[in-house]
């Protein structure tokens, strides 16, 4: 059954509709190509002449000869495509102004608004500068010029030379060679086709049909294109190909859907607040849930507004972030406070940078609720004020230092030293106030202790007052975690009368130790159960034991006798000091008649 002609006669004309098409978008893509290449042309220019007529201009400028200045600008304006030549001063006055098309001073001033923020540029860089004109139709070039009040200050330039190329004309001309020359292409698409669809028609057309019924199977209902099976070999190629081709969309397209399906999940279940905006307008594109929770706004309220109309940051401060986004290309880490719908405020750490976004630039905002860290912080540091008015009204000297200086010091521990504000040791190295022959030992245990090196806590070493007297202070020393870092926080305590004591008790014990030794009468020391504990040499004499052997020995090995033994034990252990007369039996076996005088002293406790 042969194909209708109509059918037939679908496939070349197809083709050559589709080859008309994409004639017509070479046409217009070699159109806007051709019109850059001609702008960026223009643009170069219009920059080398402007660059090459500021210098003369500005000398004459400054020598004050308007002659000459007239006489460039009428020069610069002869130039082929220039529409306009102004010289304004300081002031953005009009000094001189091309009359090709009767500029006068309206239209120059007019001009000079219409170029304001490229004049802007240029006073800022010192450069020049060059752009597109807002209308289109030319190129707007501004070379900064030195006025005559700053030839001796240094200032930046402040007189501007402002000139217009016209790209019109040229346009129109490029844009009839561009027609002239799509016009022949297409012609011999057209004559192509023809050939194509004789040649189509009388082989390919069969076989063509079956390969666009496939596709629109695929498509309607994405059942796989079947290619020929028999037929010229191209026509088979052509298949095969079609069928990958669109088996490779199905799997590309299945997994952009998997990414953004993914993205999306990750983008709402992100704990911190995220948008995503325009950059030029700050209109809002999108957002997560965390911010819907965080700020108190819907979606629907948020959606195609700003935030400066939502409230949540004034106008200065996207200003302010958007100059940091210039400079610096991204935010990390900014401090700012965002307002939610009920008015309250959020302190969030701010996180922006611009991605791509279906090939447009957008601005990625993320924002960390920083209420619950700032709450914890606020505690921390009004624990600290409580502890801190602990310690001042502490009597133990005390002090918390950091990287060697004094960051903290009490009343007592000025006092310690010999001064009455404590905030005079501020900022004092600590190694001041030990003396010079045990600094070393100190700043030895002191880098051992801030490298977590084992060291003792509790030691001793001597102090200098600010009078230059040296006391022994017992220090104790550990690190501790402050809101704003480690330190070490050491208690102190001056004993200097305790070792003063110390050294009394010793010479105390030496003097009684003499005198214990070289007293004529024998003496016993004992517990109260008769342990002896001490004897003097007249008592190893009387009864001719070693003091070794005596010490191992009780009071009651001696063989005392008394008439009323018991009694005077008694009374010992109640305290009593008593008079009695016995004996003692020496080594030998042998007695002796003793006349004791006992009595009760307490020894260190």
């Amino acid at each position: 059954m042969r194909t209708p002609l109509p059918v037939r006669l679908l496939v070349p004309v197809s083709l050559a509709l589709v080859t008309t098409t994409l004639t017509l978008i070479g046409v217009a893509l070699d159109r806007n190509t051709s019109f850059r290449d001609l702008e960026v042309q223009t643009l170069e220019r219009s920059s080398s002449l402007a660059r090459i007529a500021a210098p003369d201009i500005e000398h004459a400028l400054l020598d004050g000869r308007m002659g000459d200045v007239a006489d460039k600008v009428l020069r610069l304006s002869n130039e082929p495509r220039v529409t306009f030549v102004v010289v304004a001063d300081a002031e953005g006055v009009p000094l001189q102004s091309s009359a090709r098309d009767g500029v006068d001073a309206t239209a120059a001033s007019r001009h000079l608004q219409d170029a304001a923020p490229l004049v802007a540029r240029a006073r800022a860089t010192g450069e020049t500068a060059a752009a597109l004109a807002p209308d289109g139709g030319a190129i707007v070039v501004v070379a900064p010029l030195r006025w005559p009040a700053e030839r001796d200050s240094g200032r930046a330039s402040q007189a501007v030379l402002v000139a217009g190329f016209d790209l019109t004309a040229s346009r129109r001309v490029l844009f009839a060679e561009i027609v002239r020359r799509s016009a022949a292409i297409s012609f011999v698409a057209l004559i192509a086709c023809v050939a194509v669809w004789a040649y189509l028609r009388r082989i390919f057309t069969s076989q063509l049909d079956r390969v666009v019924s496939s596709v629109a199977a695929f498509a309607r209902s994405g059942v796989e294109p079947v290619p020929p099976a028999a037929g010229p070999w191209e026509l088979v190629q052509i298949g095969e190909s079609m069928r990958g081709l669109l088996a490779q969309l199905k799997h590309e397209h299945a997994r952009l859907r998997e990414s953004e399906e993914k993205f999306s999940r990750i983008f709402d279940a992100a704990p911190v607040l995220i948008t995503v905006s325009e950059i030029e307008t700050g209109r809002f594109i999108d957002m997560n849930q965390a911010a819907i929770r965080l700020t108190g706004f819907t979606r629907e309220d948020t959606i195609g507004r700003t935030s400066v109309d939502l409230g949540w940051i004034g106008q200065s401060d996207r200003a302010r972030m958007l100059e940091i986004l210039k400079s610096d290309g991204k935010i990390e880490g900014l401090e700012v406070t965002l307002f939610r719908k009920d008015g309250g405020g959020l302190d969030c750490l701010l996180f922006a940078e611009i991605v791509p976004i279906d090939g447009v630039p957008r601005l990625l905002v993320i924002c960390q609720d920083l209420t619950g860290y700032k709450q914890a912080q606020a505690a921390v540091l009004a624990a600290e004020r409580q502890y801190r008015q602990l310690l001042d009204m502490a009597p133990l000297p005390v002090a918390i230092a950091r990287l060697g200086r004094v960051q903290y010091a009490n009343l007592a521990f000025a006092r310690m030293y010999g001064r009455s504000d404590p905030s005079e040791f501020i900022g004092e190295s600590v190694a001041e106030r030990v003396a010079p022959e045990v600094r070393e030992a100190f700043l030895a245990r002191a880098r051992l202790r801030l490298e977590g090196e084992p060291v003792e806590q509790r030691y001793e070493t001597l102090g200098i007052r600010m009078d230059g007297e040296r006391f022994p202070v017992l220090v104790t020393a550990s690190l501790v975690p402050l809101s704003d870092g480690q330190a070490v926080i050491g208690f102190f305590q001056d004993v200097s009368a305790q070792r003063e004591a110390e050294t009394r008790l010793r010479d105390s014990e030496t003097r009684f130790r003499l005198l214990f030794d070289q007293a004529a009468d024998a003496i016993f020391i004992h517990e109260r159960d008769g342990a002896l504990v001490d004897v003097n040499q007249a008592a190893i004499d009387s009864v001719g034991y070693t003091r070794e052997e005596l010490l191992r020995m009780s009071a009651r090995d001696l063989g005392c006798s008394h008439p009323d033994l018991p009694g005077v034990w008694r009374a010992l252990r109640e305290g009593q000091g008593t008079t009695a007369v016995g004996s003692h039996r020496r080594r030998d076996g042998s007695t002796f008649p003793v006349e004791v005088h006992a009595s009760v002293f307490v020894d260190r406790g």
